[in-house]
Formats: C-alpha cells, sequence, structure tokens
C-alpha cells in the first residue's frame, strides 16, 4: 500500500492568501480613522483665555452672546460672547457671517437693542440673548484685536 500523501485542503490554502490582505486593509482602517479627515478637536478655553493661544487654533467657549452697542455690519458682523448672562464677566468678540443659515447672525434692524439678537445655531435652533451657546471658532489676531471666527454655534439646553 502507498502512502499517500495528504494535500491541503483548497479552502485553507485560500486562507493563507487572503490573510494577509485582510491584515492590510484592518491596518488602513485603523489608520485612516486616527489621522484622517476629521475636523480638528477645539481646546475648551475660558472666555478670558480664548484670545491667549496661539493665532490660528480653534478653541471652544461658552457663554452668553450679546450684540454690541454700535454694530459694523457688511456682510459681517462682530459681536460679544460673555461669560455671565446680561453682559457680564469677561468678552471675546466673535465674526458672524450674516444671514438666515446656520450660524449665521440674523441681520439686526435699524435701532436695534440687545434683545434683537438673533443666531441661527448648527442644529437649527435660535439663539437669542439669554440662550447659553458653546462657539467653537478659530482664534484671529488683527493687530491688537482678537477675534473669534468661523464659528460653529449650538445652544445648550436648559
Amino acid at each position: 500500500m502507498a502512502s499517500a500523501v495528504r494535500r491541503p485542503s483548497r479552502s485553507r490554502s485560500r486562507r493563507r492568501c487572503t490573510y494577509p490582505w485582510f491584515v492590510v486593509l484592518c491596518g488602513a482602517a485603523v489608520w485612516a480613522a486616527g489621522c484622517g479627515g476629521g475636523a480638528d478637536v477645539p481646546d475648551p478655553v475660558a472666555i478670558d483665555a480664548a484670545c491667549a493661544v496661539s493665532d490660528g487654533a480653534r478653541v471652544e467657549v461658552r457663554g452668553y452672546l450679546r450684540l454690541p452697542e454700535r454694530l459694523s455690519v457688511t456682510d459681517r458682523a462682530v459681536i460679544d460672547i460673555f461669560s455671565l448672562r446680561g453682559g457680564a464677566g469677561d468678552r471675546a468678540s466673535v465674526e458672524l457671517v450674516l444671514g438666515g443659515g446656520p450660524d449665521q447672525l440674523e441681520r439686526p434692524e435699524a435701532g436695534f437693542t440687545a434683545t434683537s439678537l438673533r443666531v441661527r445655531a448648527t442644529a437649527g435652533t435660535v439663539a437669542t440673548l439669554n440662550d447659553r451657546v458653546v462657539v467653537v471658532a478659530d482664534v484671529a489676531r488683527e493687530g491688537a484685536e482678537c477675534v473669534l471666527r468661523d464659528p460653529t454655534v449650538t445652544v445648550i439646553p436648559t
């Protein structure tokens, strides 16, 4: 009787061929998830420290939006964010686009007051004078002035 040599089954050899590809694909997926495409995670900072971070840094501040007493309006406007309600506490400036879309300031009418503030937040809600908000924006310096640009605004539920 001749001894039979056992040959590996076809499915076992196929598994050996696909295993390296599986490892490569899993590695690529892990790399892509950790390294690619997502927005930078903002640094949460107090309002008074927002302008102390480096120019171009993305920061997250929490507070209350308020229209300034005088407002220069073009296609953008600079409004204030305060740490406390009623325009009290630390202050920073936020530049918003005028319009009715997300993260935009509705154009105030002539003779506006502080209660005229209406900012469309990211989720479609409207932030008004007494709403606590989270603003995520880029720090930009123009000479001695500091402003938070390209913001996303989220209303914090009460």
